[in-house]
């Protein structure tokens, strides 16, 4: 009995050793646990110092970003600007050119000015002559010109009286027109291809009409021929001709 009382001390000895042995390692556990939760706050506390640091690094490499951007854009502005600097040198290139160019055509308009005043002139000195021609003309067809001086119109040579046969002008009769205005009647095929204003031709016609009204007083030599005699020669020739300038002299020739 007293055998199995010492077994039993000896077994609770045992089992109270293995309960402060457990203790004990409940006791460093916590101990543990308590370093561990340390630890965790302070891994934590490094993992939120790590998120803002990745936050502000972000935020540089945003600004970073748009640094890089606005050094693009002003490098495409300096493009731009170079690129606006030649065209304004172009531009006043250009400008000094034409301010060249415009005292140029100033100089030619002040002598177009006088060109134009002495042209004013000479129309109102032609317009002068023609009233005083248009007075003296009586049968509507006779003209001035530069290069003739009208002597008289076809109505005021009696002898032609009788062959106007009431026709109002002398040259529109029938008969003037289909021979002193006929380029086939006065065409000289050995001289010439076309129908030329020219004195063989215009004293060929003289010569017909003189014939035709039977007297030898008018001849363009003499300078006495009909203002309009010479009118529709000329009027006839210019319809043939070939040639602007040719054309440009007639129409200057005629007021």
């Amino acid at each position: 009995m007293e055998k199995d009382i010492e077994d039993h001390k000896r077994e609770n000895v045992k089992l109270l050793d293995r309960i402060r042995a457990k203790e004990e390692e409940i006791q460093k556990a916590r101990e543990e646990e308590g370093n561990l939760k340390k630890r965790i706050e302070e891994l934590e506390k490094e993992c939120d110092d790590l998120n803002h640091l990745e936050e502000e690094l972000k935020q540089q490499i945003k600004r970073h970003d748009k640094l890089e951007e606005n050094v693009n854009k002003l490098e495409g502005d300096k493009k731009k600007l170079e690129e606006n600097v030649l065209k304004l040198e172009c531009q006043k290139k250009i400008i000094k050119e034409n301010a060249i160019k415009l005292d140029g055509d100033k100089k030619k308009l002040a002598e177009n000015a006088v060109k134009l005043d002495d042209d004013k002139k000479k129309l109102e000195e032609n317009a002068k002559q023609l009233e005083a021609d248009k007075m003296k003309c009586q049968c509507g067809e006779c003209r001035s010109f530069q290069t003739v001086k009208i002597l008289c119109c076809c109505r005021e040579l009696p002898f032609l009286n009788e062959k106007r046969e009431g026709v109002r002008c002398i040259t529109l009769h029938p008969w003037f027109i289909a021979n002193c205005l006929n380029k086939d009647v006065l065409y000289d095929g050995s001289k010439h291809l076309e129908f030329p204003f020219d004195e063989i031709n215009m004293e060929r016609a003289s010569t017909l009409f003189c014939d035709w009204i039977q007297t030898d007083e008018l001849s363009f030599k003499n300078g006495n021929v009909p203002a309009c005699f010479f009118v529709a020669f000329m009027k006839t020739w210019l319809m043939h001709s070939r040639t602007a300038n040719e054309c440009t002299v007639m129409q200057m020739c005629l007021h």
